[in-house]
Formats: structure tokens, C-alpha cells, sequence
């Protein structure tokens, strides 16, 4: 069964994809429809899909609290975009977090 992560912010319908923009302009990426669901104003994304960075997110600091196993993301690094993690070797979501932080070189 999916796994499904809350993202903060707005959905902007492309035609083939979703574009995701995170509140207050911290971020955005787009993701294949197949990989976010739109329920009134609910967003969601799919645990583990790929998404393309349209906009990089504010280097707010990651919290110290945030730890991602390493098989989530074997490099270690990630971002965050509207309360969504993804590791920044593969652009795949991998969880969800309270912040706004950008550790991709």
C-alpha cells in the first residue's frame, strides 16, 4: 500500500505534471500525476516518488531532531520542501519534516 506525505502549500495543474509550490515561496518541484493526489484542499505526495526541483527551497538550517536512515537516502543529504523530504542523489521523496532547508550542493 502507498504511503502518502502532506505537502504545504499550493498545486498548479500543468497537464502532464503537478506543480508543487511550497507556502510562502520556500521551494517548489514538480511531480507526475500519477504521484500526487489533489483532494479539495488537501495535497499529497507519494512516498518515494521522483520529483524535478523547479525552485530551491531557503537554506533555513535542517533541525537537529530530523534524521533520515541512511537507506532512505544513502548520500545523507536532503532538502525540504513544503514539510516534504527528498534526498538530493535522486530527487525521491523520502518523508516529512517540520522546516525549510536546503543541503544539495
Amino acid at each position: 500500500m502507498d504511503e502518502w506525505i502532506e505537502f504545504s502549500g499550493k498545486a498548479i495543474d500543468n497537464g502532464e505534471a503537478w506543480l508543487l509550490e511550497a507556502a510562502r515561496g520556500d521551494g517548489a518541484f514538480a511531480a507526475l500525476k500519477s504521484d500526487v493526489r489533489v483532494i479539495g484542499d488537501e495535497i499529497q505526495v507519494r512516498q518515494g516518488a521522483i520529483v524535478q526541483i523547479v525552485k530551491k527551497p531557503q537554506s533555513g538550517g535542517k533541525p537537529a531532531s530530523i534524521e533520515v536512515p541512511a537507506g532512505d537516502c544513502p548520500c545523507g543529504l536532503t532538502k525540504c520542501i513544503g514539510f516534504v523530504v527528498i534526498c538530493c542523489r535522486d530527487s525521491r521523496v523520502i518523508g516529512t519534516a517540520l522546516g525549510v532547508w536546503d543541503d544539495c550542493p
